[in-house]
């Protein structure tokens, strides 16, 4: 520790003339005009970017981001690239972190975008061709803590997460539905305590069917065969009808609670 009167390390007798001697120099230096590294400068201050080099930027953070690059997406990111850019096929970096199931860049992805000025429930709601969501793909992968995370964000700035929790691709299909193609049978009970813990009603959820075959999630599952999440999604559908509303949004919340972690 270093440390003089009372911090337990006395300095030798030359450091401390020396020391004296350069008091003088230092009076000095001080009434001059501090300079400034250009990372201490406010950035509203700072000279603006120009277009080729933003567009520069943000095809930097693309390609970064279909390469599952994490360090280059941050370094990008911080440097001022626009998180809510889109590709030609209308991808964003937060909807391709998302499923590839990277919670860490999701949200360093959000909180530099909220810290820039944007508005994150547009950045999270933004949707890729097919009006899928980030959250419709990170249940489709399985990636609970993305889930936690988009839902979380999302009614943090002041959206209702019903709204992206229920939300429909092109063809009708909320993420509850792509959960139960794939047999994630967690990520089913998650997204429906989020739903409940949000107000919802629970069997209006579950029942909710796409527009080409007019598929509820059970079905799809059943159809994919995948048996553990049928019978899951059998066993809400049967509380669902015996259940009132509040008692059956205080007892899926639960699902939530026990499967974030």
């Amino acid at each position: 520790m270093f440390a003089v009167k009372g911090f337990g390390f006395l300095f030798p007798l030359s450091f401390s003339k020396t020391m004296q001697e350069r008091k003088p120099l230092q009076a000095k230096a001080s009434s001059k005009k501090q300079i400034r590294s250009r990372a201490d400068i406010d950035k509203s201050k700072k000279p603006a970017r120009s277009k080729d080099e933003q567009e520069w930027l943000d095809q930097a953070l693309m390609d970064a981001s279909k390469n599952d690059n994490s360090p280059e997406i941050m370094r990008l990111i911080k440097a001022g690239a626009d998180a809510a850019k889109k590709d030609k096929d209308d991808w964003t970096v937060l909807l391709r972190s998302a499923a590839k199931g990277n919670t860490q860049i999701c949200e360093l992805i959000i909180d530099e975008y909220r810290r820039s000025g944007g508005d994150a429930n547009d950045l999270i709601a933004s949707k890729e061709k097919n009006n899928r969501t980030a959250l419709h793909w990170a249940a489709l992968y399985g990636h609970i803590p993305i889930c936690a995370l988009l839902i979380e964000e999302y009614a943090k700035a002041g959206g209702n997460a019903k709204d992206i929790i229920s939300a429909k691709d092109c063809i009708g299909l909320t993420p509850l539905h792509l959960a139960s193609i794939k047999g994630r049978t967690q990520t089913c009970a998650f997204l429906i305590g989020e739903y409940a813990k949000a107000g919802g009603n629970i069997k209006e959820f579950i029942n909710s069917k796409d527009k080409d075959d007019g598929k509820t999630g059970l079905d799809w599952a059943e159809h994919e065969g995948k048996a553990q999440t049928a019978q899951f999604l059998k066993s809400i559908e049967s509380l669902a009808n015996i259940l009132n509303k509040e008692e059956s949004n205080a007892f899926y919340s639960c699902f939530a609670e026990c499967t974030s972690g």
